[in-house]
């Protein structure tokens, strides 16, 4: 009697761990899903990335250990445990829908931020029911399974319901993965791809060490490399006020999507009349703080472990030298602007630490009206920017940086904008995708020709630098990435435009500029000669390096030539370091 009761006991381990073993693989399934997009790619990661798939399960397995004991009972423990780790993996969506970043530990200190940003455009359509439902039900039915262990003996009626909860767990299962598939979602980061969510969150970057010596670091070396592009340091003739404009996913689909009209003529009209060209980036579909993190400091992303606003003071730090503290040398009063709240990318700390003399987030900024998209629009924010060049400090010429919200994706819903229809065809989502995108385009370039018409009308000499900072992620209107490196760079190429109100000869600007060389163009355009490293970005002699371990040549076509490439990046990269975390060998070079 004794022994059969011992053996019951180990068998009910047995099935114990089984179930536990179980429900950690299925909560893993359906939440690398959702954050993947697709369970045709989970299904590969599980297998080429199986020991990155086995310490992830494993994870998952010891939080559901811990509530079983912690709570003394299977059934709540494992729903408990599901509705962790898919909360996470919809938090994971929100985050890349509002900010085109994965979520990381440190977002914890956001989630007030997170929901007031995104209450009023997060709906449980996008959560989607049926995730939702398939975690539920599998949390109870994979505990069924244990408690089903005592009642399998002569109770055929009893059997025949486990099994049917068995298969509706899996039936729940199918259909949301089913639903989830060919939805377009883009990680930010390789690192979420290749080792899954649960490694890749709890390993986030606010830890990062600092930037590493690079080999062949001395003073020597860098004097030699800068001081053939020291600066006279002289005063501008005209100090203008300079107005920087990164628009959110502003690309052209025209050369893969035939349209009933140009969304951008006006951009292009632009461009022609003034000076325009191709904006050269390193993301697609997100990593906005990036390039802006690229184009306000002159520094490649690449140096930095991929990482744009860090708050440890790796990548950010107080006083650092950007194109902010450059104008300030210059006199001018600096100003950013953004219609997001200030605790995103903690903007407003980083701002801050970049030396801006003043910001403005949704916060500060009166109520944006409703539009039939989620987010401000660029008139809203354009009306802003002229508020702020009103209101501007006297007797100083006036910089602002100021980076639009409007077309930001996903672009999956129901508006009523048809002025412009996409001719190609497309079904479903992809369908309206594309005739959201390319009318929200529309409005941005009516929302330019307003903005233009008001600086056209001052008397203050006034440059416009506006640039796209992506290209949304083009699965969502069913174009394909192409593969090679030199086919992939016109999905990473988007319009960049420099107008000024007074005539000014931009002929210098380059046809084709990566994020990290435009603000020493521009500074070399407009007589800003004071940092050695910004004319050495701003000659012919520095190569622009895409990410993809080419160089973009004088004619702006891609060029692979990793060897170049490898010597260009070392001599970025110690001047980087450097200037951040070295020595400052190279600071009287100014």
């Amino acid at each position: 009697m004794h022994r059969g009761m011992r053996g019951d006991a180990a068998l009910k381990g047995i099935f114990l761990s089984a179930a536990l073993a179980l429900n950690a693989v299925c909560t893993l399934i359906l939440m690398e899903a959702v954050c993947r997009g697709s369970y045709s790619l989970t299904m590969v990661w599980l297998i080429e990335g199986a020991e990155y798939a086995a310490a992830c399960a494993g994870m998952i397995l010891l939080t559901q250990a811990a509530l079983v004991l912690l709570l003394g009972r299977v059934a709540p423990a494992l729903m408990l445990n599901g509705l962790f780790y898919m909360w996470l993996a919809v938090v994971h969506n929100w985050k890349l829908m509002l900010r085109s970043d994965p979520f990381r530990m440190s977002d914890l200190l956001l989630l007030r931020e997170g929901f007031t940003a995104g209450r009023e455009l997060v709906t449980l359509q996008d959560v989607s029911a049926m995730m939702i439902c398939g975690v539920l039900v599998t949390a109870v039915c994979v505990p069924l399974l244990f408690a089903g262990i005592r009642v399998m003996r002569g109770r055929p009626v009893r059997r025949l319901a486990l099994a049917a909860a068995l298969a509706a767990a899996a039936a729940a299962h199918g259909c949301a993965l089913t639903h989830m598939e060919g939805k377009p979602v883009l990680l930010a980061q390789d690192d979420y791809t290749n080792r899954g969510f649960i490694i890749a969150f709890l390993d986030g970057d606010d830890d990062l060490p600092g930037m590493t010596e690079p080999e062949g670091y001395s003073k020597a070396a860098v004097q030699a490399l800068l001081s053939p592009y020291e600066g006279g340091g002289e005063e501008p003739e005209v100090k203008l006020n300079i107005l920087y404009v990164m628009s959110e996913s502003l690309y052209d689909l025209t050369p893969y999507l035939p349209l009933s009209e140009d969304p951008m003529a006006y951009f292009r009209q632009l461009q022609a009349q003034h000076r325009g060209g191709r904006f050269l980036t390193k993301v697609i579909g997100g990593g906005t703080a990036k390039v802006e993190y690229e184009v306000l400091t002159g520094y490649r992303i690449e140096d930095t472990n991929g990482v744009a606003y860090n708050t440890s003071g790796n990548v950010v730090r107080q006083g650092m030298d950007t194109v902010v503290s450059l104008l300030e040398g210059y006199g001018y009063a600096t100003q950013a602007i953004h219609p997001n709240i200030g605790g995103f990318y903690f903007r407003r700390r980083i701002y801050s630490m970049m030396g801006f003399d003043s910001v403005l987030f949704s916060e500060e900024l009166p109520k944006p009206p409703a539009e039939a998209f989620p987010f401000p629009s660029d008139s809203y924010l354009y009306e802003q920017i002229i508020r702020a060049y009103e209101a501007r400090p006297q007797g100083q010429p006036w910089f602002c940086f100021a980076v639009t919200y409007q077309n930001h994706g996903g672009y999956s819903f129901e508006s009523g904008m048809n002025d412009i229809q996409v001719l190609a065809e497309l079904e479903g989502k992809a369908a309206l995708n594309a005739r959201n995108y390319v009318n929200m385009v529309k409005l941005s370039d009516e929302a330019l020709r307003e903005l233009i018409a008001y600086f056209d009308a001052q008397q203050e000499p006034t440059v416009i630098v506006i640039w796209g900072d992506h290209a949304p992620t083009v699965s969502q209107f069913a174009l394909d990435m192409p593969s090679g490196a030199a086919d992939k760079m016109p999905y990473y190429t988007t319009p960049y435009l420099v107008y000024s109100n007074y005539g000014l000869d931009a002929s210098a600007m380059p046809d084709a500029v990566t994020a990290d060389r435009l603000s020493p163009c521009v500074m070399r355009m407009l007589g800003f000669d004071r940092d050695a490293y910004y004319n050495y970005l701003a000659s012919e002699d520095a190569a622009s390096l895409t990410g993809f371990d080419g160089l973009i040549a004088q004619d702006g076509q891609f060029v692979s030539a990793p060897e170049l490439y490898k010597e260009e990046a070392q001599r970025r990269l110690m001047i980087h370091y450097d200037r951040l975390q070295g020595r400052q060998d190279g600071e009287g070079m100014r």
